[in-house]
């Protein structure tokens, strides 16, 4: 992964074409979070990246191009079966307790948003019942209601 965006493979926001595919075939709106998170890797490394949104399914994280290629080693896209596994803590907003959740996640995309920056997406697998509650009570504190 070069990290590098060729000027050919934006489209006319400047986005990577793949970026509004993927959002497109979303199950959940997403709701902007901006806070750090990290990113558990095999052999116990860490990563730290920021939240960019979330959903109730899945977290987009940024990232520098050096913490996207241990996130996902081979470099590669990421193919129909996902990527590697991760677990990612980050602290949430619980009602009233911000408290610490850390979830097993499947890297489900890789893309290079400028030559500094990595747009991940990750899939969330086998949450508890705690953690799609805090979840949802993070989600919900976030959301701006619409003014009609």
């Amino acid at each position: 992964m070069s990290g590098a965006r060729r000027d050919s493979d934006a489209d006319h926001t400047g986005r990577h074409p793949l970026y509004r595919k993927l959002e497109d075939k979303r199950g959940y709106p997403r709701v902007k979070l901006r806070m750090p998170v990290q990113i558990g890797l095999r052999g116990g490394q860490v990563v730290c990246a920021r939240i960019y949104n979330m959903s109730p399914d899945g977290v987009q994280v940024r990232c520098e191009p050096s913490a996207a290629l241990l996130i996902n080693p081979s470099g590669r896209a990421v193919g129909p079966e996902g990527g590697p596994l991760v677990q990612v803590a980050m602290r949430l907003n619980a009602g009233v307790n911000l408290n610490t959740f850390v979830v097993r996640a499947r890297v489900s995309y890789v893309l290079p948003e400028s030559p500094t920056e990595v747009i991940i997406g990750l899939s969330f697998e086998a949450l508890s019942q705690d953690q799609r509650d805090a979840m949802e009570a993070a989600l919900s504190a976030s959301l701006i209601p619409r003014e009609d």
